[in-house]
């Protein structure tokens, strides 16, 4: 079972299967141990769209514990930062080896990076499903 962070946030929208909550920076990010490598600290606020079974069961307003599994952090610096970097070099080492015109090299290692942004945010449904939240009432 993974190790969760959790966080208090506060509801803003409840459907039959799933809860939208609203996780104020700051407090949270402050006592947090992983906080200098988080790239998150410039938001002040960020809304999670959380799926549970017992979304109605949750009130708008309402002040809830939701729970974080440490290793998503992980998977989203690697679906956002690692696999765009690794993907950027080896395009543009092929992409020498195919042309000389150095402005055509860059391009097309960019043109590769957009299209891997342009997928990743095509099959967001798919990658939500690898990232792990839970949500509790508050006490």
């Amino acid at each position: 079972m993974a190790d969760f962070v959790y966080h208090q946030a506060k509801v803003t929208s409840v459907s039959t299967d799933s809860v939208d909550v609203l996780l104020e920076k700051g407090s949270a990010c402050s006592t947090c141990h992983n906080r200098g490598a988080c790239s998150s600290l410039d938001k002040q606020n960020v809304v999670y769209h959380i799926d549970t079974l017992n979304a109605q069961s949750f009130q708008v307003g309402e002040f809830v514990r939701i729970g974080i599994a440490v290793n998503s952090g992980l998977k989203a610096v690697i679906y956002a930062y690692l696999i765009p970097l690794m993907l950027l070099f080896a395009a543009f080492f092929v992409a020498r080896f195919c042309t000389k015109i150095e402005l055509l090299q860059v391009l097309i290692s960019l043109g590769i990076v957009a299209i891997y942004y342009f997928v990743l945010f095509k099959q967001k449904h798919r990658l939500n499903k690898k990232f792990t939240f839970t949500i509790q009432k508050l006490q």
